[in-house]
């Protein structure tokens, strides 16, 4: 296996505190600098080149996903094709997957 060089990686450790408790309403989508979108992007952010590890909020040791960046010019056709079929299945999964689950 391949062994992550943490000197190019963005540690991203998930907070349980900023979890929502319930869809936001009209009112808080629309409100000017306190509305959802001003929420969130104040505690979001782009994540679009080299190698970020997102660790378990309960035991930092514990890593949840890597996720690497390849600009698309340097994948494979095969590289496509593999990623073609992740997409497509997890595509046809999403009604099964909670995306809030804890």
């Amino acid at each position: 296996g391949s062994s992550i060089n943490h000197s190019t990686c963005t540690l991203l450790y998930l907070n349980e505190n900023l979890k929502p408790k319930c869809h936001p309403t009209p009112e808080e989508v629309s409100q000017g600098v306190t509305g959802a979108c001003q929420k969130v992007d104040s505690t979001f952010f782009l994540l679009n080149s080299g190698r970020c590890v997102i660790t378990d909020p309960k035991d930092f040791k514990s890593i949840i996903a890597v996720i690497e960046f390849t600009p698309w010019k340097q994948q494979t056709e095969k590289d496509k094709d593999n990623m073609n079929v992740l997409t497509t299945f997890l595509h046809g999964s999403k009604e099964f997957i909670n995306p809030v689950a804890s």
